[in-house]
Order: structure tokens, then sequence, then C-alpha cells
């Protein structure tokens, strides 16, 4: 995928791998076999990607990577983006918006630094569109969001910048056009094993460590599943704010009403209750939308939203309803 940037996302804390009293250990630079997965993800990947780039969030970071890629003598010279501070984004998003606003004409192929197994022709085999997102799930409805493929011209107002985001999967609640390949099926159809798509999430998942080789060979990647929505413009001084909302929940676009009614909020003087009510309902909706789309772990995270931006709608009833759906895709519950 020569016309594809690959992004190795390796800018996070990874607070969940830390021991406790320990000194602070870098995933990206755990070594199997001798060598950093950093190493590995950026030499594996060649034959796929020629143009690579590193996201950190720190120059040290960076300096200490391009040291680490040197000493193992490494023929690969990835581009470093550093997340931007010109922003209110947090978290994985910060990263990935970071990145896209470096890269406005090109398809980008997020990957991150913790997956040992990864082979790199199933990423490669996946399309999208330029106003689009393409991104992999598993037959239990968990999603690899930070396995995403964006299209060259993602759809994201500049407006929102004003607000405080951190999912990793903004940007896909926000797609007009949403590809969703199914991960099992890839593997099942291929004959390839299940932890291809395994992470390094806490301590003994890197002490556990398979060592089963596998031949990817050639590879099917069957049809996914295609969603489409309509594309807004901006909004000017004149544009009705309840009838603009009211349009894009009518057209399925929720989260972008939502994320809108929260610009208004932040922006407008005037009385807002109104517009709260709407985005409450838009993710109401939205949280609905993605269970009639089969789309658990979007509808999952449209409810937490709900939850966190809307006390009140923090009932036993709901909060029942995110258990069950933590529990049907398999996430440990946390606290809400």
């Amino acid at each position: 995928m020569l016309d594809s940037v690959l992004v190795i996302l390796a800018g996070g804390s990874s607070r969940r791998f830390q021991l406790k009293n320990s000194q602070w250990q870098d995933k990206a630079l755990l070594e199997i076999n001798q060598i950093p997965l950093l190493i590995q993800l950026l030499e594996r990947s060649s034959s796929y990607y020629q143009d690579k780039c590193i996201s950190v969030n720190s120059l040290n970071r960076k300096r200490n990577y391009l040291s680490i890629i040197k000493s193992h003598a490494s023929s690969e010279t990835p581009n470093f983006i550093i997340d931007s501070q010109n922003t209110q984004f947090k978290g994985v998003f910060l990263g990935i918006y970071s990145v896209l606003n470096n890269y406005t004409d090109k398809k980008v192929q997020f990957v991150p630094s913790d997956r040992p197994f990864l082979d790199f022709l199933i990423l490669s085999k996946m399309e999208v569109e330029k106003f689009g997102v393409s991104v992999l799930q598993h037959e239990n409805g968990m999603m690899e969001p930070l396995l995403s493929l964006y299209g060259s011209d993602v759809y994201f107002p500049k407006e929102f910048e004003q607000l405080s985001l951190t999912r990793a999967d903004v940007l896909i609640r926000l797609s007009p056009h949403l590809r969703v390949y199914n991960a099992t099926s890839i593997l099942e159809k291929n004959n390839l094993p299940s932890y291809i798509f395994d992470n390094i999430n806490i301590q003994d998942d890197f002490t556990e460590l398979k060592e089963t080789a596998y031949d990817i060979g050639e590879i099917q990647i069957p049809s996914p599943k295609e969603i489409e929505r309509s594309r807004f413009s901006v909004p000017d001084s004149s544009t009705d704010i309840n009838d603009f909302l009211e349009n894009l929940m009518e057209n399925n676009n929720f989260y972008l009403a939502f994320l809108w009614s929260q610009y208004f909020i932040k922006s407008l003087s005037e009385s807002v209750k109104e517009i709260g009510d709407l985005g409450k309902e838009c993710l109401r909706k939205e949280y609905n939308y993605w269970l009639n789309n089969n789309i658990p772990f979007l509808a999952l995270h449209a409810l937490q939203d709900c939850v966190h931006f809307f006390p009140e709608e923090e009932t036993k009833a709901t909060i029942q309803e995110i258990l069950e759906l933590k529990t049907k895709i398999k996430i440990k519950s946390r606290k809400i």
C-alpha cells in the first residue's frame, strides 16, 4: 500500500502494564528474541508500507526511539510526529488527530506498538473511502479502533478542536462512510491463529507470549459491512441551531450532532438547556443506532458518554445496559 502511511502509536503511558514500585517500562521497547517490538513492527511492515511514522508524546521519546533504531542497525527511517500542544484533545485521540493533521492527502493506517503477532498483510488488504474509516471487528462485537485505516480526507470540523476528546473511536463514530471488516471471519477463512490480533496489556500478556509460528501466505478478506451517511457542511451565523441538529439526527449522524451541541453550548452566551437536551437525545439515539447495526462496541461508548455528560442518566437500568454490553464484548468492568 505505497499510497498509505503506516503509523505506529507509541505515545501512551501503558498504565495497566506497569508494576507497582518499579521503574516505568515502555511496551514498545520490550524485547522479543532480543529485538525490541518497535523494531520488529518497522521491519515486518516494510514490504507493505514505504512511508512509515511513529506517533509519540514528547521529544525525549522521539530521541530515545531514534537511538534504539540506530543501535539495531535498522534500515528503517520513519518520520516522527509529536502530539500537538495546541488543542484540548487528550489520550489516544490526541495522537490520532496530530498524525492526521500532518497527513492530509494520504490514507493512514494506524497500528498500536504492542501487537507482537500482527501480520501486516491483513491490514494491507483493507480498503477505505476518501472520506471514510475502515475498522476490524471480532465476532463478539469487540472492535479494534487502534487498527483503523483512515481515508485521505477524513471529516472533522475545525470547530471541534475546542472540545475535550479522548476516545480512539471519535472519527469512527463520525465517519460518513464506515467499512467494518470481520476479524474473526478473516482468521477462520485463512486458517490463522486467533492470537494474531492479541496485544500486550498487562505483564502476564508478555510473559505468556505464544511461540507458535504461522505462515500467512496468500489471504482472502471477506467483504466488509458498509455504513453510509450524509456529510454536512459547517453551520454559519444564519443557521438555526435546533434545525441543524435535528437535520443531522434525521440522517443518522447522532454523534456528529452531539459534538455540535457541545460546541454550541461552549460558544453561545444565551440559555442552552434545549441544546443540552438535544445532545442527550443524540447519544441515546446513537446507542440504538449502533446496536441496530450490530456494532456493540460503539453502542457502549455512546452509552458511557451519555452517563458522563449527563449524570442524571446514571440510572440502575443504564448501568445494567453498560455491564451487559461489556460482558457481550468481553471487556472487564472498571469504574464507569
